[in-house]
Protein backbone atom coordinates (compact mmCIF):
# COMPACT_ATOMS: atom_id res chain seq x y z
CA UNK A 1 0.00 0.00 0.00
CA UNK A 2 1.46 3.41 -1.49
CA UNK A 3 0.70 6.26 1.35
CA UNK A 4 0.93 9.40 0.53
CA UNK A 5 0.00 12.79 2.34
CA UNK A 6 -0.94 15.90 0.08
CA UNK A 7 -0.60 19.21 2.27
CA UNK A 8 -1.39 22.57 1.11
CA UNK A 9 -3.75 25.29 0.95
CA UNK A 10 -6.73 25.51 -0.96
CA UNK A 11 -5.51 24.72 -4.15
CA UNK A 12 -4.93 21.11 -2.15
CA UNK A 13 -7.99 20.97 -0.02
CA UNK A 14 -10.61 21.50 -3.25
CA UNK A 15 -11.73 25.50 -3.04
CA UNK A 16 -15.67 24.97 -3.96
CA UNK A 17 -15.14 21.86 -5.51
CA UNK A 18 -16.18 17.94 -5.24
CA UNK A 19 -13.68 16.06 -3.72
CA UNK A 20 -13.80 13.90 -6.49
CA UNK A 21 -12.26 16.89 -8.56
CA UNK A 22 -9.43 17.67 -6.47
CA UNK A 23 -6.35 16.51 -7.51
CA UNK A 24 -4.98 14.46 -4.49
CA UNK A 25 -8.45 12.46 -5.26
CA UNK A 26 -7.22 11.95 -8.97
CA UNK A 27 -3.78 10.92 -8.14
CA UNK A 28 -5.55 8.58 -5.73
CA UNK A 29 -7.90 7.28 -8.88
CA UNK A 30 -5.18 7.10 -11.92
CA UNK A 31 -2.79 5.18 -9.51
CA UNK A 32 -5.70 2.38 -9.35
CA UNK A 33 -5.80 2.61 -12.77
CA UNK A 34 -2.23 1.23 -13.13
CA UNK A 35 -2.64 -1.23 -10.21
CA UNK A 36 -0.32 0.73 -7.32
CA UNK A 37 -2.61 0.12 -4.49
CA UNK A 38 -2.67 3.37 -2.32
CA UNK A 39 -4.11 5.47 0.24
CA UNK A 40 -4.36 9.39 -0.31
CA UNK A 41 -4.83 11.78 2.35
CA UNK A 42 -5.86 15.46 1.63
CA UNK A 43 -4.61 17.22 4.19
CA UNK A 44 -5.09 20.49 2.45
CA UNK A 45 -6.86 23.91 4.44
CA UNK A 46 -8.13 26.49 2.72
CA UNK A 47 -5.92 29.57 3.37
CA UNK A 48 -3.42 27.89 5.19
CA UNK A 49 0.10 29.69 5.20
CA UNK A 50 3.47 27.96 5.22
CA UNK A 51 3.44 28.00 8.92
CA UNK A 52 0.73 25.27 8.79
CA UNK A 53 2.51 22.43 7.15
CA UNK A 54 5.17 21.53 9.92
CA UNK A 55 2.86 20.75 12.66
CA UNK A 56 0.20 18.92 9.95
CA UNK A 57 3.39 16.72 9.11
CA UNK A 58 4.62 15.70 12.18
CA UNK A 59 0.43 14.72 12.88
CA UNK A 60 0.15 12.36 9.54
CA UNK A 61 3.70 11.05 10.72
CA UNK A 62 2.42 9.55 13.43
CA UNK A 63 -1.12 9.02 12.57
CA UNK A 64 -0.80 7.34 8.77
CA UNK A 65 3.06 7.12 8.57
CA UNK A 66 2.86 7.88 4.94
CA UNK A 67 5.52 7.11 2.63
CA UNK A 68 5.43 10.31 0.77
CA UNK A 69 4.59 14.15 1.39
CA UNK A 70 3.32 16.17 -1.48
CA UNK A 71 3.75 19.71 -0.87
CA UNK A 72 1.92 22.13 -2.52
CA UNK A 73 3.88 25.64 -1.09
CA UNK A 74 1.73 28.42 -0.82
CA UNK A 75 2.78 31.99 -0.98
CA UNK A 76 5.51 33.47 0.50
CA UNK A 77 3.24 36.42 1.36
CA UNK A 78 0.78 34.44 2.90
CA UNK A 79 -0.41 35.79 6.76
CA UNK A 80 -0.30 33.82 9.93
CA UNK A 81 -1.78 36.03 12.63
CA UNK A 82 -1.96 34.99 15.72
CA UNK A 83 -5.45 36.55 17.34
CA UNK A 84 -5.31 33.85 20.49
CA UNK A 85 -8.35 32.59 21.70
CA UNK A 86 -9.78 33.03 24.79
CA UNK A 87 -11.93 29.61 24.82
CA UNK A 88 -9.65 27.08 26.06
CA UNK A 89 -11.34 24.20 23.78
CA UNK A 90 -9.98 25.86 20.36
CA UNK A 91 -6.83 26.68 22.38
CA UNK A 92 -5.17 22.89 21.25
CA UNK A 93 -5.31 21.42 17.56
CA UNK A 94 -8.60 19.62 16.82
CA UNK A 95 -8.40 17.10 13.45
CA UNK A 96 -11.35 15.79 11.57
CA UNK A 97 -10.74 12.82 9.08
CA UNK A 98 -13.43 11.52 6.15
CA UNK A 99 -12.59 8.50 5.16
CA UNK A 100 -14.00 7.15 1.86
CA UNK A 101 -12.74 4.16 1.49
CA UNK A 102 -8.82 4.96 0.68
CA UNK A 103 -9.00 8.52 0.15
CA UNK A 104 -8.89 10.52 3.60
CA UNK A 105 -10.02 14.17 4.29
CA UNK A 106 -8.70 15.97 6.72
CA UNK A 107 -9.95 19.46 8.21
CA UNK A 108 -8.13 21.16 11.28
CA UNK A 109 -10.02 23.54 13.56
CA UNK A 110 -7.20 25.22 15.49
CA UNK A 111 -8.48 28.71 16.62
CA UNK A 112 -6.08 29.86 18.31
CA UNK A 113 -4.73 31.39 15.00
CA UNK A 114 -6.56 32.66 12.02
CA UNK A 115 -5.40 32.20 8.71
CA UNK A 116 -5.24 35.71 6.07
CA UNK A 117 -4.48 35.68 2.54
CA UNK A 118 -3.45 39.11 1.23
CA UNK A 119 -6.14 39.58 -1.05
CA UNK A 120 -8.80 38.82 2.11
CA UNK A 121 -6.83 41.33 4.18
CA UNK A 122 -7.15 43.67 1.51
CA UNK A 123 -10.86 43.55 1.07
CA UNK A 124 -11.65 43.91 4.95
CA UNK A 125 -8.96 46.93 5.17
CA UNK A 126 -10.02 48.93 2.15
CA UNK A 127 -14.10 48.25 1.64
CA UNK A 128 -16.29 49.51 4.72
CA UNK A 129 -19.15 47.17 3.41
CA UNK A 130 -17.59 44.36 3.03
CA UNK A 131 -19.48 41.74 4.04
CA UNK A 132 -16.97 39.74 6.44
CA UNK A 133 -17.34 36.24 4.69
CA UNK A 134 -14.67 33.86 4.34
CA UNK A 135 -13.72 31.86 0.90
CA UNK A 136 -16.74 29.82 1.32
CA UNK A 137 -19.32 32.81 1.90
CA UNK A 138 -19.30 31.81 5.51
CA UNK A 139 -19.87 34.83 8.11
CA UNK A 140 -16.31 35.82 9.28
CA UNK A 141 -16.67 38.20 12.43
CA UNK A 142 -19.05 36.53 14.30
CA UNK A 143 -16.90 33.65 14.61
CA UNK A 144 -13.92 35.59 15.13
CA UNK A 145 -15.82 37.95 18.09
CA UNK A 146 -16.52 34.23 19.48
CA UNK A 147 -12.86 32.98 19.35
CA UNK A 148 -11.00 36.11 19.94
CA UNK A 149 -12.97 38.59 21.70
CA UNK A 150 -11.85 41.70 19.17
CA UNK A 151 -14.28 44.19 17.37
CA UNK A 152 -13.89 44.95 13.88
CA UNK A 153 -11.54 48.19 14.27
CA UNK A 154 -9.05 46.31 15.95
CA UNK A 155 -8.96 43.49 13.57
CA UNK A 156 -8.88 46.13 10.79
CA UNK A 157 -5.78 48.11 12.93
CA UNK A 158 -3.79 44.65 13.30
CA UNK A 159 -4.53 43.53 9.37
CA UNK A 160 -3.83 46.96 8.24
CA UNK A 161 -0.47 46.90 9.92
CA UNK A 162 0.29 43.35 8.91
CA UNK A 163 -0.40 44.34 5.00
CA UNK A 164 1.21 47.80 5.42
CA UNK A 165 4.58 46.71 7.25
CA UNK A 166 4.98 42.86 7.27
CA UNK A 167 3.39 41.01 4.16
CA UNK A 168 6.71 42.08 2.17
CA UNK A 169 8.90 42.19 5.20
CA UNK A 170 12.58 40.10 4.01
CA UNK A 171 12.46 38.41 7.20
CA UNK A 172 9.02 37.27 6.02
CA UNK A 173 10.28 35.40 2.99
CA UNK A 174 13.34 34.60 4.89
CA UNK A 175 11.51 32.22 7.29
CA UNK A 176 9.54 30.78 4.29
CA UNK A 177 12.70 29.61 2.52
CA UNK A 178 13.66 28.35 6.15
CA UNK A 179 10.01 26.40 6.92
CA UNK A 180 10.42 24.87 3.30
CA UNK A 181 14.38 23.70 3.99
CA UNK A 182 13.18 22.50 7.41
CA UNK A 183 10.49 20.29 5.91
CA UNK A 184 12.77 18.74 3.12
CA UNK A 185 15.42 17.69 5.73
CA UNK A 186 12.84 16.82 7.80
CA UNK A 187 11.42 13.98 5.67
CA UNK A 188 14.97 13.01 4.48
CA UNK A 189 15.39 11.85 7.90
CA UNK A 190 12.46 10.40 8.18
CA UNK A 191 13.62 8.21 5.19
CA UNK A 192 10.46 9.38 3.16
CA UNK A 193 10.11 10.75 -0.12
CA UNK A 194 8.92 14.41 -0.78
CA UNK A 195 7.44 15.68 -3.96
CA UNK A 196 7.32 19.90 -3.60
CA UNK A 197 5.22 21.80 -5.88
CA UNK A 198 5.16 25.60 -6.36
CA UNK A 199 3.07 27.75 -8.16
CA UNK A 200 5.20 30.53 -9.55
CA UNK A 201 8.42 30.37 -11.19
CA UNK A 202 10.11 32.90 -8.85
CA UNK A 203 13.04 33.16 -6.72
CA UNK A 204 11.59 30.70 -4.35
CA UNK A 205 11.18 28.01 -6.69
CA UNK A 206 14.24 28.15 -8.50
CA UNK A 207 16.32 26.81 -4.74
CA UNK A 208 17.61 23.11 -5.39
CA UNK A 209 14.67 21.48 -3.70
CA UNK A 210 14.69 17.29 -4.67
CA UNK A 211 11.78 16.61 -7.10
CA UNK A 212 10.08 20.30 -8.20
CA UNK A 213 7.41 20.68 -9.41
CA UNK A 214 6.60 24.17 -11.13
CA UNK A 215 3.48 24.21 -12.04
CA UNK A 216 3.15 27.36 -14.04
CA UNK A 217 6.06 26.08 -16.31
CA UNK A 218 3.65 23.39 -17.62
CA UNK A 219 -0.06 24.63 -17.17
CA UNK A 220 -1.29 28.03 -18.35
CA UNK A 221 -3.02 29.74 -15.68
CA UNK A 222 -5.16 31.31 -17.76
CA UNK A 223 -6.34 28.58 -19.64
CA UNK A 224 -6.85 26.78 -16.20
CA UNK A 225 -7.89 28.61 -13.50
CA UNK A 226 -11.32 29.07 -12.42
CA UNK A 227 -10.98 32.36 -10.30
CA UNK A 228 -8.59 35.11 -9.27
CA UNK A 229 -7.28 32.53 -6.43
CA UNK A 230 -5.39 30.45 -9.28
CA UNK A 231 -7.67 27.46 -8.23
CA UNK A 232 -8.36 24.59 -10.76
CA UNK A 233 -11.74 22.90 -11.61
CA UNK A 234 -11.41 18.83 -12.42
CA UNK A 235 -10.29 19.49 -15.31
CA UNK A 236 -6.88 21.69 -14.40
CA UNK A 237 -6.46 19.49 -11.50
CA UNK A 238 -6.84 16.59 -13.68
CA UNK A 239 -3.40 17.83 -15.83
CA UNK A 240 -1.86 18.39 -12.63
CA UNK A 241 -2.40 15.28 -11.76
CA UNK A 242 -0.33 14.40 -14.64
CA UNK A 243 2.85 16.34 -13.49
CA UNK A 244 2.57 14.69 -10.19
CA UNK A 245 2.30 11.16 -10.85
CA UNK A 246 5.44 10.39 -12.59
CA UNK A 247 6.83 11.45 -9.26
CA UNK A 248 4.67 8.71 -7.31
CA UNK A 249 5.07 5.75 -9.69
CA UNK A 250 7.11 2.77 -8.82
CA UNK A 251 9.91 2.01 -11.31
CA UNK A 252 8.58 -1.20 -13.13
CA UNK A 253 5.09 1.18 -14.10
CA UNK A 254 4.94 2.71 -17.15
CA UNK A 255 2.65 5.86 -17.08
CA UNK A 256 0.85 6.50 -20.43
Amino acid sequence: MLKISFIGCSWTQGYNISYTDTYPYIVHKKLQEVNVDNHVINAGRSGASWHYHIPMMKYLEKTYDPDVYVIQHTTPDRAFLKFHSRIWQDQKQTIVEDRKENYTTITEHTMSHFHFTAGLAKQIITDPNYEWLDGNGYPLYPLLKKKFGLTKEQIRDRLSYWYTHEQHHPLTFERYIENTEYINNWVKLKNKKIVNIFWFNDEFSKLAYPNKIIVGNSLSFDSFCVDEGYHFDGRGNTCLADLIMPYLLPHNHQFL
